[in-house]
């Protein structure tokens, strides 16, 4: 891949970023100004008096001088410390005798019966009404141990093991739990009398339902069962997390269009926001907007545009979504995959599988309402929840740019960077918008619908080929509502009087949240005070290590890797 624009002033870790976050915020145009918009760098030294033998042990100077850097995410209040010291950490807890693997964790290989959801068909419930969802990589149950309601199902990968799945497998696994959603929904509703009401997550209103997919990978990660799956949900009830993000992006597009809540200093550090009278860490500086500024109106405004309602064009930075793409193209942090030369448009994929894409699709959300379902986008987050976060943001959970640029994240972190254990989360989810390859889905689910059984552990390649993918060079990537992105041809967005259709303000894109969960081997936590009651996270991996990892799986998209 080409080395991005930003020449100079590019980071290669996050003490680079910090180093010249002030600069990158003044003079890296619009994605800089986003840069500043969304995230403080704030950083010092802490000091410490070390007495020879503790010096000694861990090879420390006596007086000992760390740097610490805190990213804060203004808006979301997303914080993340960074202190490379912290990896030399001593444990004193009893560790395993031997490297953990993550079949040794697999106890049903001496149960009597074996796993339960490689049974399937005997061993899991039914969902009242509709029975299961069946792709040929991925069925449906009803989950036996609810902890929501209405309704609360888990989707199986046909094989058992956890780690072990290709594009195609992990794509049915959307697929199944995207059709559970929708039959779910519609079961709901007809059970209310009406038309179920969902006009996407977090907008509920009377009678409305919440979507979420999560998958925990892994005991670490809060799986019960080795054998891989995720959970689906939809609930009276939205999750905080929705709320709190969709909170903050109502506060971020009240206050570009609110000349009286002047946006926060360019620079997007300390120097820039506490010289000016800034907040504690996590919060927005002093009539400056943020999270906390969001009333319940501006909630509901932003929840109608979510379902296609509002009719105004999004201005450049008030879209909290686009800027954080932004904001990681700034540091070099954001990658982009197309469908074959689609240019975002609903029928833009150039191979015959990806023709299926729905051609009245004009984004998610509905109508002219949302993001281009031919693209998708991640960047590594700079205020990473938890070690390792990978953010996939697109159209639609079954767009196949959504997909394959989640299978490339997971891969990336599973198989170069040692990653077993996992948690995935989806937001924004909207049940109502039709699916992108809903002809290609049928088929499958037609096809998976001939026969019974599990598809052992091997790769999902059933003969149905995959709609091409593409990543974009660095140079050529672009984020919604820009016009002549710097690629042009292959992966260019739309334009004119296209562009500004098919982005308004509030329409919301799927967003998938990827965190790695720490060492098997570890007998501690990753989850501790700080995390569980102070909001904040410590990081460990540095994000620039890791997009390197996801550009060396994105290096291989299309190939056997990946497929």
């Amino acid at each position: 891949m080409a080395a991005p624009p930003m020449g100079r002033l590019q980071p290669r870790s996050v003490q680079d970023a910090a180093r010249l976050a002030a600069s990158i915020g003044r003079a890296g145009g619009r994605d800089g100004a986003a840069f500043g918009r969304v995230y403080r760098f704030s950083s010092g030294d802490a000091v410490c008096a070390l007495a020879p033998e503790l010096a000694a042990k861990y090879s420390m100077e006596a007086e000992n001088r760390q740097g610490v850097i805190c990213v804060t995410n203004r808006w979301t209040a997303d914080q993340t410390w960074w202190n490379p010291a912290r990896t030399l950490k001593p444990q004193t807890f009893k560790a395993a005798a031997g490297r953990v693997r993550p079949e040794d964790l697999d106890g049903t290989r001496s149960r009597p019966g074996g796993c339960d959801f490689c049974r399937w068909p005997a061993m899991t419930a039914r969902d009242a009404g509709f029975g299961r969802v069946e792709l040929p990589g991925a069925v449906t149950a009803s989950n036996l141990f609810k902890c929501a309601e209405p309704c609360h199902g888990v989707v199986l990968f046909r094989h058992h093991d956890p780690l072990s799945f290709d594009r195609r497998q992990l794509g049915d696994l959307l697929d199944a739990a995207w059709r559970w959603l929708e039959l779910s929904e519609e079961r709901e509703g007809g059970a209310r009398g009406g038309g179920g009401g969902n006009g996407g997550c977090g907008e509920g209103g009377a009678g409305g339902l919440h979507p979420f997919l999560l998958w925990n990978c892994l005991p670490r990660a809060g799986a019960s069962q080795f054998h891989g799956h995720a959970q689906v949900l939809l609930t009276r009830e939205p999750l905080p997390q929705q709320i709190h993000f969709q909170n903050a992006a109502a506060a971020y597009a009240a206050a570009a269009g609110n000349a009286a809540l002047p946006w926060p200093a360019a620079a997007g550090t300390d120097e820039g926001a506490l010289a000016a009278g800034g907040a504690a860490p996590g919060q927005p500086a002093p009539g400056r907007g943020g999270p906390a500024s969001a009333s319940a109106a501006s909630l509901g405004a932003g929840s109608a545009a979510g379902s296609g309602c509002e009719s105004d064009v999004a201005s450049p930075g008030d879209d909290l979504y686009v800027d954080l793409l932004r904001a990681h193209r700034a540091l070099g942090l954001l990658r982009q995959v197309t469908l074959g030369n689609a240019g975002g448009e609903a029928g833009g994929a150039s191979s015959s599988s990806s023709s299926s894409l729905s051609s009245s699709e004009g984004g998610y959300g509905g109508g002219d309402g949302g993001w281009e379902p031919g693209s998708a986008w991640a960047f590594v987050s700079l205020a990473p929840r938890k070690d390792c976060e990978v953010v996939v943001v697109g159209a639609h959970p079954g767009c196949a740019a959504f997909q394959s640029l989640l299978h490339a994240a997971l891969r990336a972190l599973i198989d170069r960077l040692g990653v077993a254990t996992f948690n995935v989360g989806l937001l924004n989810l909207d049940v109502r918008a039709p699916h992108p390859h809903a002809a290609r889905l049928e088929a499958r689910e037609l096809r998976a619908g001939d026969g019974d059984g599990n598809g052992g552990d091997g790769g999902g390649g059933d003969g149905d080929p995959l709609p091409r993918a593409v990543a974009l060079p660095l140079e050529a990537l672009w984020v919604p509502g820009e016009r002549g992105g710097g690629g042009g041809g292959d992966g260019a967005p739309p334009t004119g009087a296209a562009a500004r259709r098919r982005r308004r303000r509030g329409a919301r894109p799927v967003v998938a949240r990827v965190v790695a969960r720490g060492s098997l081997d570890s007998a501690a936590s990753d989850f501790g005070g700080l995390e569980v009651l102070g909001g904040a996270s410590i990081g460990h991996t540095d994000p620039y290590a890791v997009v390197a990892a996801l550009d060396a799986q994105l290096a291989a998209l299309g190939g056997p890797d990946c497929c």
